[in-house]
């Protein structure tokens, strides 16, 4: 209700709207200031914190609008668990999607996907308590970057090898992309 928030609120979500997070963070916390209780304005402040690949900070915010009122924007849950794996906190990842999945409104896909994910932490949760050595190499520069490479395979014969690069790309939407490589 307080009309400064508002217009603070209505402003960081047009810089938000424009890509220009440092704005919208800068305005959002206004509104937060103005109105500590205004969930929307925590939910979109954590947006963009994810946007911005501060996940701790996007972790708070969500914390935060959850704890002004518990269920009101259930997909908070779900949100802030999907971080939280991310983030490797599998106890309070799947705390969080257990409590999405209790809630009164569910999407029938993000449903689908908190179980999955539930299941992901739960195998996380019992693995770290039995760590398995491992002990990865440096293919060299004809392969190996300074970025995160993944989902290597090698070809049935051994000549071929594919693997994925996520490369940081701020004009996306998540801040990177990913690509396909190939190497003989």
């Amino acid at each position: 209700t307080d009309k400064r928030a508002i217009k603070f609120f209505e402003e960081g979500t047009k810089h938000y709207n424009a890509k220009q997070d440092d704005a919208a963070v800068k305005y959002l916390k206004r509104a937060v200031e103005a109105a500590p209780d205004f969930i929307e304005a925590h939910a979109l402040l954590a947006a963009v914190y994810e946007e911005m690949n501060q996940p701790l900070k996007a972790i708070e915010e969500l914390k935060i609008a959850i704890s002004i009122k518990p269920g009101y924007f259930n997909v908070l849950y779900f949100t802030l668990g999907e971080i939280e794996m991310d983030e490797a906190l599998y106890p309070d990842a799947k705390t969080h999607l257990e409590d999405y999945l209790k809630g009164a409104k569910t999407d029938p896909y993000l449903v689908v996907l908190a179980k999955k994910y539930i299941s992901n932490c739960n195998f996380a949760i019992e693995a770290m308590k039995h760590p398995v050595s491992f002990a990865p190499q440096n293919l060299g520069e004809a392969i190996n970057t300074k970025d995160a490479e993944y989902f290597a395979t090698i070809t049935a014969d051994g000549k071929t090898f594919y693997f994925t690069r996520r490369l940081t790309d701020k004009k996306q939407m998540m801040g990177f992309q990913e690509d396909i490589y190939v190497s003989k």
